[in-house]
């Protein structure tokens, strides 16, 4: 199962644009909700158990126990670095997540007074991230 996993995700880390990966992003956010609600659980039991909850809590942890958090810094710089070419990717085709969306900025002003008004390539692509993450 592990190494299956692994598989997929190694599969995943060669696509040269993000309209290779448009089928695995529904995927991904189950995964990060299925995370996010798990931490959220385990948190509150474990809140939950203690009779004193904040005892013991300590700003720093200079012990072995810091090193448990580099997987989430590593992640975290990992998911940075991907931003930028994300980002690239989306003022060079800015429809390319919600084909819908008009493709240039002079289209979005006469859409009306409540409808966002882009000035270039790469909001309009950050505004349909966006939307394709609320429509999920």
């Amino acid at each position: 199962m592990v190494l299956s996993a692994g598989a997929l995700a190694l599969l995943m880390c060669f696509p040269r644009n993000l309209s290779a990966l448009e089928r695995v992003s529904f995927a991904a956010v189950l995964g990060f909700g299925y995370t996010a609600g798990a931490v959220l659980v385990r948190g509150i039991q474990a809140f939950a158990a203690r009779p004193d909850p904040w005892a013991d809590i300590a700003l720093f942890n200079t012990d072995i126990q810091a090193l448990y958090a580099i997987s989430i810094v590593v992640f975290g710089f990992n998911c940075h670095a991907n931003v930028v070419s994300v980002f690239y990717e989306l003022e060079h085709y800015p429809h390319r997540l919600i084909s819908q969306l008009p493709a240039e900025p002079t289209d979005y002003h006469t859409l009306g007074p409540l409808a966002p008004k882009p000035y270039t390539y790469k909001l309009i692509g950050m505004l349909g991230a966006i939307l394709s993450a609320q429509s999920i």
